[in-house]
């Protein structure tokens, strides 16, 4: 095919033509060489997305020249997609093709383009460092030889960082070892969140220092709690306890109670329940956070559940999803009292009719107030559906249902176990020390499995960490939520789930 005016024709024919040789996977080195030049003079930007998408279906040695020559087009950096498209036709090469990679970043003026800065160079060092291949960590030692300045290696730091987000930085070859140990003294102070997931003791000692410290930066403290957690680093465990009794911080507490979670140690649960009532205050998800913790293992489950047994602790305020955990638990212990508290897990199918038409009846009478059901949809639902914009995540939007069919809205309601949307299978994982949690999973890795609960909150896992993952039948919407309402209540809750839109007065709150 003679391509020599292609950069001249019609749009559409540049858009089909490169379409139609990535489509063949292969092109005569004249075209080659043309869309090399095309991909540096097009000015349609949705030429360009395609010159990238024929990119990722071209061996290296076309594909290639074009990926370099799009990603110095600075102008595509701001683009939605574009630069996206730009990752897939370089990914795409990054295994099979890594000498051309290297070729690539071995320029140093590539470095400097918008594209690779913001887009490129992070995704490319994290591809590499996540395998845990000895090959492809010797490459990341070889990206950060290349890189140009302490700016790039920062970003290169950045991608391998992401890359060992939930785990220890371990079993590194002799090549990377070193360049991680240059990068560092080259800072002229150690990388602290690098130290942590590299298992230095000087880091692991500095970052306990300044998670204990008041003074500290905020954000800093957070980002080590969360780490120190991730990597199970046990001195850690005695300093976050003493956080929990002794920080004025709510968002340390829970932070602090997350990375708790994460460690087998039976003073964690003990400290924990003796706090409860103290230093863990019913403000801003803290005691929720403690009860998640506490629910999450067998042991400490039983403590909180003997503290219910003597009146300590409300039944009621043990949220559902907390009580579903403790019910997967086969101890018989926890089993006896779960049950004692909170029945059956779920209803027989004729207790749930009984419920769906109670409710219909109650509904069908009218007389709601849809902004006290705004502030009922908030603190009951709202944490894990969105409706009108408002709302969590955990569970699907309610905005677009047929909410005014109250045949489907009770049955859902009553019985949400009935129907569960594939993308919202609930799932429990069982760590191998013990630990249960259950929720939807919002991303896998091939080293990391990242879950989310009802409180909407990440939990992300290393997969060595993982002794079971199974799908459960039941929904992680749990039955019974609105058994405390009263008549009223439930009225305006559903006055306001069936509006259309919310009224003037809600939208002006």
């Amino acid at each position: 095919m003679a391509l020599a005016g292609l950069r001249h024709s019609n749009e559409h024919v540049r858009h089909w033509t490169v379409r139609l040789l990535g489509d063949d996977r292969s092109a005569p080195p004249s075209a080659a060489a043309e869309m090399a030049k095309l991909a540096a003079s097009e000015p349609q930007v949705q030429v360009r997305v395609q010159l990238a998408a024929s990119a990722k279906r071209f061996p290296a040695e076309i594909g290639l020249p074009i990926v370099k020559a799009l990603a110095a087009r600075s102008e595509d950096a701001t683009d939605l997609h574009q630069p996206l498209m730009v990752w897939w036709a370089l990914e795409s090469k990054t295994a099979t093709d890594r000498a051309a990679v290297l070729d690539l970043y071995a320029d140093k003026a590539f470095w400097s383009q918008p594209i690779v800065d913001q887009f490129l160079v992070e995704r490319t060092m994290q591809r590499y460092s996540m395998t845990g291949e000895k090959e492809d960590l010797e490459t990341c030692a070889k990206l950060l030889a290349l890189a140009p300045d302490a700016n790039q290696k920062n970003r290169l730091i950045a991608g391998l960082l992401e890359a060992f987000r939930g785990r220890r930085i371990d079993g590194l070859p002799p090549e990377l070892a070193s360049a991680l140990d240059e990068y560092q003294s080259q800072l002229g102070k150690s990388d602290l969140a690098l130290g942590l997931r590299l298992g230095k003791a000087d880091a692991v000692a500095q970052a306990l220092k300044i998670v204990a410290d008041e003074k500290a930066s905020k954000p800093q403290r957070l980002a080590y709690i969360e780490i120190l957690g991730q990597i199970k680093q046990p001195k850690a465990v005695d300093v976050l306890l003493k956080l929990l009794a002794s920080t004025p911080s709510h968002s340390l507490r829970r932070a602090g109670l997350e990375a708790l979670m994460n460690f087998d140690d039976p003073k964690i649960g003990e400290t924990v329940i003796k706090l409860y009532h103290g230093a863990l205050p019913d403000e801003q998800g803290v005691r929720t956070t403690a009860q998640k913790l506490l629910a999450s293992r067998p042991q400490w489950a039983l403590l909180m559940l003997k503290q219910i047994d003597d009146g300590l602790i409300s039944k009621s305020a043990i949220p559902q999803d907390a009580v579903q955990t403790m019910s997967l638990f086969m101890d018989e212990e926890v089993k006896k009292l779960v049950t004692k508290f909170y029945g059956r897990i779920r209803a027989t199918p004729a207790e749930k009719q009984q419920q769906v038409a109670k409710l219909f009846s109650l509904v069908k009478q009218g007389g709601g107030n849809p902004a006290a059901g705004h502030a009922l949809f908030t603190k009951k639902c709202g944490v894990c559906h969105t409706l009108f914009g408002e709302g969590g995540q955990t569970g699907p939007d309610l905005t677009g249902y047929e909410r005014t069919n109250l045949d489907f809205l009770l049955t859902a309601v009553v019985d949400p176990s009935a129907a569960i949307r594939e993308e919202f299978t609930n799932f429990a994982i069982t760590t191998v020390d013990g630990r249960t949690l259950t929720g939807l999973l919002t991303e896998q890795t091939t080293r990391t499995v990242t879950m989310r609960g009802a409180d909407n909150r990440p939990v992300l896992l290393n997969r060595d960490d993982i002794e079971e993952l199974q799908a459960l039948p039941i929904s992680l919407m749990p039955e019974n939520q609105l058994n405390e309402l009263k008549d009223q209540e439930l009225k305006d809750l559903f006055a306001y789930v069936m509006s259309r839109a919310p009224s003037r007065s809600l939208t002006a709150k």
